[in-house]
């Protein structure tokens, strides 16, 4: 499902969200290779004709002409406002931060793109951690760019043994996140770390 939010200035010059997602018809028509693009129109669909490969039904909307008639149309082409449906989206009225950004240390690489020209690799996670008094292992993995690559390593599968980390986090729980620091995962990495160090 495809799902997109905006973040707008209002009148008021205050943050507005707005979210939107594609209607079951639509995936329905993508789906079954009825709506195409337009190739130069970013804003409009294309319901195919039937071909003797594939029936494809007509498709209409209604539109208003430029009396204020309403007046129903053919969906060649088709203005993509009319497959979207509104997604209520908000914010907490008292900001709520998950994530640690201690303003003393070197930042984790963002996922595809260089960071003072370095990229996600173990080595900049090494170095990363190495930042850190083993006290502040809950600081350490505070950072969502560090969670997304230990879950994605492929050298060393933690994404099924992520669940209590994410949830210390969540709760900004110093003790659980410390427990599982001690977790035979881990201890992996430390060791890799340690390793490369000497």
């Amino acid at each position: 499902m495809l799902m997109m939010f905006l973040l707008l200035g209002d009148q008021d010059h205050h943050i507005h969200m707005e979210g939107y997602q594609v209607s079951n018809q639509c995936m329905a028509l993508v789906g079954d290779n009825c709506l195409v693009p337009t190739k130069d129109a970013p804003e409009l669909g294309y319901v195919r004709e039937s071909s003797n490969e594939q029936y494809v039904p007509d498709v209409f909307y209604k539109d208003k002409d430029s009396y204020g008639n309403e007046v129903t149309q053919l969906a060649r082409p088709l203005p993509i406002e009319y497959l979207l449906v509104d997604v209520p989206a908000s914010t907490p009225m008292e900001p709520q931060y998950t994530f640690h950004i201690d303003v003393g240390v070197k930042l984790f690489p963002i996922e595809n793109r260089l960071l003072d020209g370095h990229i996600q690799d173990f080595n900049a996670l090494s170095s990363y951690i190495r930042q850190f008094s083993p006290d502040k292992f809950l600081e350490t993995m505070s950072d969502f760019h560090v969670l997304v690559y230990i879950a994605t390593m492929d050298t060393l599968p933690l994404k099924d043994a992520l669940d209590p980390l994410l949830e210390a986090i969540r709760a900004k729980n110093r003790e659980l996140a410390s427990h599982w620091s001690r977790s035979e995962q881990w201890a992996t990495v430390e060791q890799l770390i340690a390793a490369q160090c000497k």
